[in-house]
């Protein structure tokens, strides 16, 4: 299956199909079926220091009285804040989508000041449960940082980003009505030293995966595209299909009381080495899940 679009909604509806009955066509390739468990392998997400590969060991002696180990600081219980590029920070907003955690001051798109916390792992997993600490080592597996302010008269935010020389502890608690309770305590190594400590709430967004099964209830655009591709490859989810494109994704609430919740999606593609076609895909949300009602072919752009 050749799926070249760059989104990773490709890829689940790859896994998706394995785990519908289309394994055979995978098993014949490189590796097999590895690495669709792999997607869904949780593994620790504690960093620390490397210890030196050539450190010796010491001399034998007497025995060093015992030095207690040094207690790591306790997270705040109080709603998190600290201060941002020297502005006074406060989190107001906060949710997790693709993978990413904001924290953000204002509650809506247009905020002054935020923190972005790219998780490692799967970007349609939930982290309920999980820990992350980070003690100034980088390396593979390291959250990315990202500030972004606003300077008087700026219209767009500056960003500033750090992947080490940093300390973080992040505490995920389990999720409840598609909220996740979190406590963060961050340093960041900027001129202003940077930093935010506390307790939040993250509304959970976006497409993700849950109990190996994509979420339908999630309002989303990448929702809608999974389920645009799935019903292009329903007939046949071995053959070669290619997206162009995809167009004009968009959801409403509903037009009356009683009514669910409708959307859209366009989407142009090629089959093998043949000729590019559109489709043009009409959704609803029925019993709280999405899917497709009507497909209309359309004239490919160009």
């Amino acid at each position: 299956m050749k799926l070249d679009k760059k989104s990773l909604i490709q890829i689940v509806i790859l896994i998706v199909l394995v785990i519908g009955g289309a394994g055979a066509y995978l098993a014949q390739q490189d590796g097999g079926l590895d690495f669709v468990s792999g997607l869904f392998e949780s593994k620790p997400a504690t960093i620390r220091a490397p210890t030196s590969a050539a450190a010796k060991k010491p001399a034998p002696g007497p025995a060093a009285p015992a030095v207690a180990k040094p207690a790591e600081p306790e997270m705040s219980a109080t709603p998190a804040k600290g201060q941002i590029h020297g502005k006074p920070f406060k989190v107001e907003k906060s949710y997790i989508e693709n993978g990413v955690l904001t924290l953000r001051l204002g509650k809506d798109v247009t905020a002054d000041l935020e923190v972005k916390i790219m998780l490692p792992g799967s970007p349609w997993e939930t982290p309920a449960g999980k820990n992350f600490k980070v003690m100034e080592a980088g390396g593979a597996g390291t959250p990315q940082v990202v500030l972004a302010w606003k300077e008087d008269g700026q219209s767009a935010p500056s960003e500033q980003k750090f992947t080490d020389k940093y300390s973080m502890m992040l505490e995920f608690g389990q999720e409840k009505d598609k909220k996740l309770p979190g406590k963060i305590q961050l340093n960041l190594p900027d001129e202003t030293k940077s930093h935010v400590a506390g307790t939040f709430e993250a509304d959970i967004r976006g497409f993700r995966i849950v109990d190996g099964k994509p979420d339908l209830s999630v309002d989303s655009v990448d929702t809608l595209q999974y389920l645009a591709l799935r019903e292009l490859l329903k007939d046949d989810p071995n053959k070669s299909l290619e997206v162009i494109s995809f167009r004009n994704g968009r959801y409403a609430e509903p037009s009356a009381p009683g009514k669910n919740m409708t959307g859209s999606i366009e989407v142009e593609y090629r089959v093998g080495q043949g000729s590019p076609a559109a489709q043009q895909f009409q959704l609803e949300k029925d019993a709280g899940a999405w899917k497709v009602v009507r497909a209309v072919r359309k004239k490919p752009a160009g």
